[in-house]
């Protein structure tokens, strides 16, 4: 149940920068696009775009987090046991 409540805050915060990022591309295209050549459909089309294109990239970030999970869990990498670095005892000397 935590794992599950874990994933969903992740995909939540994934979700909500890419929108801020697709924010951010919008604010960016305003910025070099003359206002003299922008139209009311050019304008709320490219606003759907870079909104779509931030949603899509927080998948993609969420994505990335999930399959790192999976990494971890596969190899064992985050079960928070330590490498021992003592030789055992049996281990003839070198």
């Amino acid at each position: 149940m935590r794992k599950l409540i874990g994933y969903g805050l992740v995909l939540l915060v994934s979700i909500v920068l890419g929108y801020l990022a697709g924010q951010q591309f919008y604010r960016l295209f305003l910025s070099i696009v003359p206002q003299a050549v922008l139209t009311p459909l050019m304008n709320a089309t490219m606003h759907a775009s870079c909104i779509g294109y931030g949603i899509a990239i927080g998948a993609v970030m969420f994505l990335w987090v999930a399959v790192g999970g999976v990494i971890l869990k596969i190899f064992n990498l985050g079960s928070g046991k330590k490498a021992s670095a003592t030789v055992p005892a049996n281990r003839p000397p070198v």
